[in-house]
């Protein structure tokens, strides 16, 4: 929660240097988490910054990582869960390709969670 809290802050700050510096600590931070949900939540978190800060090289990894961290989780409804959030990180990014296989991917992780009530409640 921490480094999502601080990637998210990032982007508020006025000093786009500092804004940038902080991002890039929040990703060397990111990849020594070991819970694949929680990576992909905090890059997608740090994706989204990136890209209101305009470097959509680092939005683009950081999302293609998020991507490659939520491949990974086992748990059906939070894989449902994370990979919505890429969706639409990738749709504010503008990155309709990446969009639309999340979208894809997305129904099949909802597809299989068991609950009904999970499945009513996945982001969609």
């Amino acid at each position: 929660w921490v480094l999502t809290a601080i990637a998210e802050t990032a982007g508020k700050l006025e000093d786009k240097q500092l804004a940038g510096q902080s991002l890039k600590d929040v990703l060397t931070a990111a990849s020594a988490i070991k819970s694949d949900e929680y990576k992909a939540r905090v890059l997608t978190a740090i994706a989204e910054t990136a890209g209101k800060l305009g470097d959509k090289q680092l939005a683009g990894q950081s999302l293609k990582d998020a991507v490659t961290a939520a491949s990974a989780i086992k748990s059906d409804d939070d894989k449902a869960w994370v990979l919505t959030a890429i969706a639409e990180t990738a749709g504010k990014l503008e990155d309709k390709q990446l969009a639309g296989q999340s979208l894809k991917d997305v129904l099949t992780a909802a597809s299989a969670i068991k609950s009904d009530e999970y499945k009513a409640n996945t982001k969609i």
